[in-house]
């Protein structure tokens, strides 16, 4: 049994509307809302198939803040949509 408010149900996205958790919501987004942050398709975007793209040269090559560009390039690291190396970062097609 878990605890209401665990790690999760926050990661599965449970109750995050704020409506005391309905039975009916899977946790699942809404029509038209997409699972990921605008910021990952900009930084895949400007990524391309340019190389290896340290997470500083990203922020200056979109003009986001460092959170706005590390916390998606994670989860786009652990969906193996990028690749770390020890150069930096690299897009997989």
């Amino acid at each position: 049994m878990t605890q209401r408010g665990s790690w999760l149900e926050a990661a599965l996205g449970a109750g995050r509307d704020g409506g005391g958790g309905d039975a009916g919501d899977t946790g699942a987004p809404e029509a038209g809302e997409s699972l990921w942050p605008p910021e990952a398709a900009q930084l895949l975007a400007t990524m391309g198939s340019g190389g290896a793209w340290h997470p500083d040269a990203l922020c200056q090559a979109t003009g986001l803040g460092y959170s706005e560009v590390s916390n998606p390039l994670l989860r786009l690291a652990l969906v193996r949509r990028v690749k770390q190396t020890y150069q930096g970062y690299e897009a997989v097609m």
